[in-house]
């Protein structure tokens, strides 16, 4: 052995080993492929096996999600589209809407499957006739849910609590009106996630804008079981005066004049900054997964009202009056809301007030910065005189190509008054295509989707270019709906809830709106990662001292984020009893030890004393609750030790503080001056060329042994006598075997640490 080191297994030995349970960060993925074990849960998204649970499919996701269960939304980002199925269907139509490759090509509109496996029926939504447990070959469509067997465990007991109203009053979270079974199915076989697949992390939670349509948009998170972020339902009546917004019942119902941040001033920003608003909070960050607005009018956008006065200019960007509500900033709240990660979702008359508007720096305006066109361009206008009906002449009221004002014609329509959408009536009755490619999340579907019904119909043909990214649903008659990240705009319909899905396809309109509020990028945001460790601070024991060790239970989150309720279980094996604790501690019927630590920051330690009875190696699992905010958590993994019962084999006095319990080459610094006691240059070999004794497989002790009386150094008397044995061979020196071949020590030859699982 070199001197001045120690070998690895040395290192090991001097180390109590233990595991670490890790939750790791479920971070946004990119579409790329995964591989999920058989075993995996599987939440249908077509008609076939979803047509009635398929809004409050939208829910449950949402509560697997809030219980801290990452979920999977399988989507085939280059999948084909049957448009117009025939009784003998064409050929680019010829996936099976039932039994894979047994049953008959679909009979209605669908998009190719996005995963097929075989799976075991769990749940039924009644729309299939098959038994419970019953074996499928099934080709999912539609967006398909998968959560990973390793979550499996813990997503069954949510997903009986949804389905069971029985459980609800131990679970209130899942009681809701009305009630729909959804369909859950459990793979027997491995899954390969297409390209295009996404996994949601985080639960999405919406804001309505209360503009007085906002009844039509929480219709539908009611008929999902989607809660408002305070666990109510969202109300079936609009708002009434003071019972929406912060601080109310319905704080997700925003009324437009919350997000006027400005309220009171005389004077407004330039450039308004939005930090801790309703939408944003004090880091800029959103508040919300997704806002939509069903009214919110030109009319309104344009709006602007003084308190105790007509609005008069001051100065610059000044009033006479506080201002009380200005409706282009709430128009560039929005757009910073979006800019921020968030998704503005318009519905008719608000599609054309959010995207048919330009900057205006002119008083009352005060709006120097780009407010709409993010689905589209500006329309040209031509030069005064107008000779077409609705149009009037403007003084410079459109820029040239080098932006030097000229008089031109506007629409008298304030909605398309600066277009780039159009509206067109809807005449053909045709089916409705999608453009490529066909995985964009928002534009998940099964089935046939309905033509607008109000009197805006649909987006023409004939209004600005889309932007690249821009992705649209159209008819013969125009875009039905336009979609780009952040962006999802409705033409003039009337979204249903109406089941079975197949009967009722204004719930289409419905399905869009949830596809849209669960593909936010703050749906991907990475979860805290948290470690859990439970182990004991001894080395080992020995023959004739206590059978007591100290036990640490740690706690770590990092980023360092507050967490409320923590809860550790752990279920200890034969041989190990909990004595006590620094914190409080019970003991459940089955013997589980539970600790009930409340809140934690970023560290918590509980210090421990474990009786020991067995000495070999063990592993136990240990489980774990904690809850950010309405999220919940729970995980486990194993804990455990090797904890050997150590004997003095070197006979050197010294074991668990001895660094090298089979060599009396070392003993351990007990006086504290830096070096080991026992290693010195006066430490020799014996004559024999054997290191040890190969009957008793032990170290000759009668020279290199540090006894207790001597540990600092020889004896004088003894000094001439080691100078000469030095002269012989060093018992330490290079090439002396420091035990014999293939043996180890303890610590090498232990227990391992093991990767933790889920219960």
């Amino acid at each position: 052995m070199m001197r001045g080191k120690k070998d690895n297994a040395s290192i090991m030995r001097s180390l109590p080993v233990i595991t670490v349970l890790l939750l790791t960060t479920l971070a946004p993925r990119p579409a790329r492929a995964d591989a999920l074990q058989p075993g995996s849960l599987i939440i249908p998204m077509d008609l076939t096996y979803q047509d009635h649970g398929m809004l409050q499919a939208y829910g449950l996701v949402y509560q697997l999600l809030r219980h801290g269960i990452p979920v999977h939304w399988a989507i085939h980002w280059y999948k084909a589209q049957c448009v117009e199925p025939e009784s003998a269907a064409p050929e680019d139509c010829w996936w099976a809407c039932d039994e894979w490759l047994e049953s008959e090509p679909c009979p209605f509109p669908s998009f190719a499957p996005d995963i097929s496996r075989r799976a075991r029926i769990l749940y039924n939504d009644g729309t299939n006739p098959r038994e419970t447990f019953e074996e499928v070959f099934h080709g999912y469509r539609g967006g398909t849910f998968v959560i990973d067997v390793r979550y499996a465990v813990f997503a069954r007991p949510v997903i009986d609590a949804w389905n069971t109203p029985a459980l609800w009053p131990h679970n209130p979270w899942a009681r809701r009106d009305p009630f729909r079974v959804v369909t859950v199915h459990e793979a027997a076989e491995g899954i390969t996630l297409p390209y295009g697949s996404f996994e949601l992390t985080t639960p999405p939670k919406a804001a309505l804008l209360a503009d007085s349509g906002e009844a039509r948009l929480a219709a539908i998170l009611r008929a999902a079981g989607i809660p408002q972020s305070n666990g109510a339902p969202f109300p079936e009546a609009p708002c009434s005066p003071g019972s929406c917004g912060p601080g109310t019942v319905n704080p997700d119902l925003l009324p437009p004049e919350t997000l006027f941040s400005e309220s009171g001033r005389t004077c407004l920003a330039l450039s308004p900054v939005f930090l801790d608003t309703p939408l944003l909070d004090q880091d800029g960050r959103p508040r919300y997964a997704m806002l939509a607005a069903a009214a919110w009018s030109s009319a309104l956008r344009e709006e602007i009202t003084c308190e105790s006065g007509p609005c008069e200019e001051a100065a610059g960007s000044c009033f006479t009056t506080p201002v009380s509500f200005h409706g282009r900033r709430v128009l560039h709240h929005l757009n910073a809301f979006r800019a921020a990660d968030g998704l503005i979702l318009t519905l008719g008359e608000a599609s054309y007030a959010l995207e048919n508007v330009r900057p205006d720096a002119a008083w009352p305006s005060l709006d120097p910065q780009a407010s709409g066109h993010h689905l589209t361009g500006e329309l040209p206008r031509a030069p005064c005189p107008c000779d077409v009906p609705g149009e009037s002449c403007v003084a410079e009221g459109c820029l040239d190509d080098q932006a030097v004002p000229f008089d031109c014609c506007r629409p008298d329509d304030p909605r398309v008054r600066d277009a780039g959408l159009l509206p067109a009536p809807v005449t053909t009755m045709g089916p409705a295509t999608l453009s490529l490619p066909h995985g964009f999340p928002v534009f998940q579907f099964d089935g046939g989707f309905p033509h607008p019904s109000g009197p805006l119909g649909a987006f023409s043909f004939l209004g600005g270019a889309l932007v690249s990214e821009a992705r649209h649903l159209d008819t013969a008659d125009g875009h039905l709906v336009i979609a780009r990240p952040g962006l999802v705009a409705f033409s003039d319909f009337t979204p249903g809830v109406g089941l079975p899905v197949s009967q009722n396809p204004d719930t289409q309109v419905s399905r869009i709106f949830l596809n849209a509020l669960f593909s936010t990028p703050v749906v991907q945001e990475d979860l805290p990662n948290i470690t859990v460790n439970f182990y004991p601070g001894n080395a080992c024991f020995e023959p004739t001292g206590s059978r007591l060790a100290e036990w640490l239970l740690a706690v770590h989150i990092w980023p360092a984020r507050p967490a409320e309720d923590l809860v550790v279980r752990a279920l200890l094996p034969d041989g190990l009893e909990l004595v006590q604790c620094d914190r409080e501690f019970t003991r459940e019927a089955d013997g589980t030890i539970l600790w009930a630590l409340g809140e934690v920051d970023d560290l918590l330690q509980v210090h421990c004393t474990m009786v020991h009875s067995r000495f070999d190696d063990f592993a136990f699992p240990i489980r774990f609750n904690l809850r950010f905010g309405d999220r919940v958590f729970s995980r486990e993994g194993f804990a455990g030790s090797n904890l050997p019962m150590q004997y003095d084999e070197d006979g050197d006095g010294y074991i668990c503080d001895d660094p090298e319990p089979w060599s009396d080459c070392r003993c351990g610094d007990h006086d504290g001056d830096g070096q080991d006691d026992c290693y010195r240059d006066e430490c020799y070999f014996t004559d024999d060329e054997d290191y040890m004794d190969e009957v008793t497989m032990r170290q000759p002790h009668a020279i290199c042994a540090c006894s207790a009386g001597s540990r600092s150094g020889p004896g004088a008397g003894g000094f001439l006598f080691l100078v000469t044995l030095a002269l012989l061979r060093s018992a330490c020196g290079p090439g002396r075997r420091p035990r014999p071949p293939g043996r180890r020590p303890r610590a090498a030859r232990g227990w391992r640490p093991r990767l933790s699982r889920p219960w």
